[in-house]
């Protein structure tokens, strides 16, 4: 096992540098506090193997709460055999970005991460990836992942959303022939410092984990997230109204 120590510089910075010293012929992606399946590459990897069309392999994902609270299972509704698309159908979204596996040869020809695309990096590289193939899915659980802490500011939607549609644009640019530097300039603006980038405010993952929650008749553990949100933000308005609603017994 060959460890990678760097000053943290984001995620972004942190996944160019891990596959651009990975040796092998596939790399896949495993993100901290996840687990995988013992059988996830194995898996996954034969999945490549039997159909060569394929760039991109995911598998479905159970997502947890911060403190283990299992919250849903992310899969597709299609067939097994018919979860597959090209990234001209529609923008690729698979199951986790955790959970993604791809040839180590396909990702050094299109590029790799992008630092330009700081909260999306992995939609701009599946859709690179998916203008070369197709994702195929494993139809199993094989992945575990854990949602980010409340101390951690996570982006603003709109964020997100912007990037997204400018990674469809590029896209398109790319089949025509032209020129995609206007678009990761755009994009450059939306990182950390530059004039698009806005923040959720503090304890915005935990609201959210609570409202997950709550919709899956499980208000008393949804209670105590609203009760982090406010901890970390005694500001944040959607999570006082949700603990008013619990007093109120209205959930």
């Amino acid at each position: 096992v060959r460890v990678i120590d760097q000053p943290n510089q984001g995620l972004t910075r942190a996944l160019i540098r891990g596959c651009d010293a990975a040796r092998g012929r596939y790399i896949a992606r495993h993100d901290h506090a996840d687990w995988s399946h013992p059988e996830r590459i194995e898996q996954q990897v034969a999945l490549f193997e039997s159909q060569a069309e394929i760039a991109l392999v995911s598998c479905w994902t159970r997502l947890y709460a911060p403190e283990g609270e299992a919250l849903r299972v992310v899969d597709r509704d299609d067939e097994a055999d018919e979860t597959r698309f090209r990234a001209s159908d529609r923008l690729p979204a698979v199951s986790h970005p955790g959970s993604v596996v791809f040839r180590a040869a396909d990702y050094h020809r299109v590029g790799g991460y992008r630092r330009e695309f700081y909260v999306a990096q992995d939609r701009d590289l599946w859709m690179r990836l998916t203008e070369r193939g197709i994702v195929g899915f494993v139809p199993a659980v094989l992945y575990h992942a854990r949602t980010a802490t409340a101390a951690v500011p996570c982006p603003h939607a709109a964020v997100r959303k912007q990037l997204i549609r400018i990674i469809g644009q590029l896209s398109a640019v790319r089949q025509q022939g032209g020129d995609e530097r206007p678009g990761l300039a755009a994009a450059a603006e939306l990182r950390p410092g530059g004039s698009g980038w806005r923040e959720a405010s503090p304890g915005t993952r935990d609201y959210r984990v609570g409202r997950v929650l709550r919709s899956r008749g499980r208000p008393r553990q949804a209670e105590q997230y609203f009760r982090r949100a406010v901890r970390v933000n005694p500001y944040h308005l959607p999570a006082r109204i949700a603990l008013l609603g619990h007093a109120l017994h209205l959930w």
